[in-house]
């Protein structure tokens, strides 16, 4: 659990907000937690924090391709209609514009007395999560969003504090946002798988998939790590690389060796090679969903760094981007949300989206080929499945969208290295 002390304005009060698995708490007492498109907001009926009593009521966000919230709506219960209840229009770097602000916002307390219901007011509302869905830091009129490791200032468009990963981005300033793009990307902390989108003067989409990623051999076995860098930056750039009519999406792969976990910079991907003895028997790897360590498994690697399961570290990847197994066919998908030593292993769960359509099972790269193929390799069949497992089929448009998804939810790029 985080805890931050932030002081209201009169100097007279120490404001204590507790941040819990997303549940948000001032002075002990719940004010509100999110749900898949929005958040609840919760009424304290009762102010005694060993037995408090909460009444709720849900608000809905509409957010862009930045994560950030344009409008807060709710159901207004005495009409059933749908109600404004925040609008929010931006400049580039993140500073509202004070005239759009919308003067449709619902007052549920007044009429309290006349619905005969205790329903949560939006006035003074404790939901301060607005651009790039980063809260905004109110306290002393500074206006100041949190992105974790640092404090950005949307009225200079500029960080408080240098980038702590300034060494890879050594042509920029450290404290610019966004290399000054805000209207194509965006700079949370903590991130890195990195998504770009830029439509060209024919109105075609051309996105860009970044991962940056350290390579450590923890294992027994000698490996040629300059040359598996090289074949696995090859198949990870086929995979997730997509070029139709309307979009052309490119993939890279920024792969460096390194002798310890401990060399691991910022927000990198984690490749670990490990002995057989760390995984279960015929696994080439595991990862998280949603996370950033990989761990392949050495027997599947040969000496000169080449595989024969040229599917397995694109796989893995693609879990640390939100992907499934095609063959699975759950409601929902559960990513690496963090580790408490009060629940344990935490995951936060968001919708399926579209990732199963056009899959084909046998050959996609995140599918186990071996579940439909006999593994015996004397047979025709077996050698189609080292054909498969040399050569996976590539990342389908609705796999890609779902990764593109997840990114701009901030459900990737969780710490678990």
């Amino acid at each position: 659990m985080q805890i931050k002390y932030t002081q209201v304005t009169d100097g007279s009060t120490i404001k204590t907000t507790e941040y819990l698995d997303d549940f948000q708490y001032e002075n002990q007492l719940l004010q509100f937690f999110p749900h898949a498109e929005g958040y609840v907001r919760v009424t304290t009926n009762s102010i005694n924090p060993t037995n408090p009593q909460y009444s709720y009521n849900y608000a809905y966000n509409y957010t862009d391709h930045l994560g950030n919230i344009r409008l807060t709506y709710a159901k207004d219960p005495q009409s059933g209609n749908l109600k404004v209840m925040e609008e929010n229009h931006y400049y580039p770097f993140g500073l509202k514009h004070q005239n759009y602000t919308s003067a449709a916002s619902l007052d549920f307390q007044e009429q309290l007395a006349a619905w005969g219901v205790i329903l949560a007011p939006v006035s003074n509302n404790p939901f301060k999560y607005k651009y790039n869905g980063k809260e905004l830091q109110d306290e002393l009129g500074l206006g100041l969003y949190d992105y974790g490791a640092r404090l950005y200032d949307p009225a200079l468009g500029r960080w408080s504090v240098p980038d702590p990963l300034a060494e890879k981005f050594y042509p920029s300033s450290p404290y610019s946002y966004t290399v000054n793009n805000p209207v194509l990307l965006n700079d949370p902390d903590g991130r890195d798988w990195a998504i770009t989108f830029q439509k060209d003067d024919n109105g075609k989409w051309n996105i860009n998939i970044t991962v940056n990623a350290a390579v450590v051999n923890n294992s027994d076995k000698k490996i040629d790590i300059k040359n598996y860098i090289k074949e696995q930056t090859a198949q990870f750039e086929r995979i997730f690389s997509y070029n139709s009519d309307e979009f052309c999406i490119s993939a890279t792969m920024n792969l460096r060796a390194v002798d310890s976990e401990d060399d691991v910079k910022g927000s990198e991907h984690l490749i670990a090679i490990g002995n057989p003895s760390g995984f279960g028997e015929n696994e080439a790897g595991n990862s998280d969903i949603g996370g950033l360590r990989v761990d392949m498994n050495s027997k599947y690697i040969n000496e000169d760094g080449t595989t024969e399961a040229n599917h397995a570290l694109s796989h893995e990847v693609g879990h640390t981007g939100g992907l499934i197994h095609p063959f699975e066919d759950p409601k929902s998908v559960g990513f690496y949300d963090g580790y408490s030593p009060f629940t344990g292993y935490r995951t936060k769960e968001a919708p399926l989206y579209n990732q199963l359509l056009g899959v084909d099972v046998k050959t996609n790269f995140m599918s186990y080929p071996q579940k439909y193929y006999n593994i015996n390799a004397s047979t025709k069949a077996g050698m189609e499945l080292k054909k498969v497992f040399a050569n996976p089929g590539t990342a389908t448009i609705g796999q890609l969208g779902a990764i593109f998804k997840y990114y701009n939810s901030g459900l990737l790029n969780k710490d678990n290295r």
